[in-house]
């Protein structure tokens, strides 16, 4: 990203009181233990690597937002669960 890394606009976020609240997950080729550690101490719900799953990050996403999500759930049944009927 240009001009602030990922970690530097979470950090921003999570010191904004008007923002704070938004969960952040990371997305990144850098999926070492030490960057896991220094995202969730930013305050990241969670950290993705690349290449990631679409399951996983549909998953991650529901979680952020506290929305339920079975055991053993497929795309598809969280897309039905979830996705905007027409």
């Amino acid at each position: 990203m240009p001009g602030l890394t990922g970690m530097e606009v979470c950090q921003q976020l999570k010191a904004d009181p008007r923002w704070w609240t938004i969960p952040v997950i990371f997305i990144t080729a850098n999926d070492s233990h030490p960057f896991r550690a220094e995202a969730q101490r930013l305050g990241a719900v969670d950290v993705l690597g690349k290449p990631f799953d679409i399951l996983e990050l549909l998953t991650a996403a529901l979680t952020a937002l506290k929305r339920p999500v079975p055991p053993n759930a497929t795309l598809e049944t969280l897309l039905r669960q979830y996705a905007p009927t027409p």
